[in-house]
C-alpha cells in the first residue's frame, strides 16, 4: 500500500510542476512586408507555473528575415504567453497563445517597422533528470495582426531551478 502510494506521488502533476527556463533556436517560415522565406529564429524562454495546469511564458524571440529590397534584418520580438499543460509522465505536452511585438535591432529610414504580434504555440517538454529537459515547439505568430506571419519551428535545452 505503502508502496503505491509513493509511485503515485512520484509521477502526480503537482510534483510534475517545475518551471525553469529554455533556450531554443530552429527555422522560421516568414511572409512579412511581401517577402517570403525562411529564416533562423531563436529563442529565451521563462516557464512560470501558475497552477496545476497552467503556465505563464515571458519570451525573448530574435528572427533573421531578408525583405524584399535591403539586407537580411533581424527584429526581436518580447512576448507573453499562457500555456496549458499535460502530464503524461516526463512528457508535458503544451498549447497556448499570447500577444508581443516584434521590433528590429536597426531602422530603416522612413518605414515603419514595428509591430504588435498574436501567436499561438503547441509543442512539449520532456524532462530527462529533475533539472534538465528538451523541448521542441511550433509557434504561429502574426505580425502586424493579419498584415504578415512566421511559422517557428524550434528544439531547445530546459532548465529548471534547484529545489523545484
Amino acid at each position: 500500500m505503502t508502496a503505491c502510494i509513493l509511485l503515485a506521488a512520484r509521477v502526480s502533476p503537482a510534483h510534475a510542476q517545475r518551471g525553469g527556463a529554455t533556450i531554443a533556436g530552429g527555422v522560421s517560415r516568414y511572409n512579412l512586408q511581401g517577402a517570403t522565406g525562411n529564416g533562423l529564429v531563436g529563442a529565451f524562454r521563462f516557464e512560470v507555473p501558475a497552477r496545476l495546469y497552467m503556465i505563464i511564458e515571458p519570451s525573448l524571440s530574435f528572427l533573421r528575415w531578408q525583405p524584399l529590397t535591403g539586407t537580411a534584418s533581424t527584429h526581436l520580438m518580447p512576448e507573453l504567453g499562457l500555456q496549458v499543460q499535460g502530464y503524461v509522465g516526463r512528457m508535458h505536452p503544451y498549447i497556448g497563445g499570447g500577444l508581443g511585438y516584434s521590433t528590429p535591432t536597426r531602422t530603416a529610414p522612413g518605414l515603419q517597422q514595428n509591430f504588435f504580434t498574436l501567436h499561438a504555440a503547441a509543442g512539449v517538454r520532456f524532462y530527462l533528470t529533475r533539472r534538465f529537459g528538451l523541448r521542441a515547439e511550433v509557434r504561429a505568430r502574426s505580425v502586424d495582426p493579419w498584415q504578415g506571419t512566421t511559422v517557428d519551428m524550434t528544439l531547445g535545452i530546459i532548465q529548471v531551478p534547484p529545489g523545484r
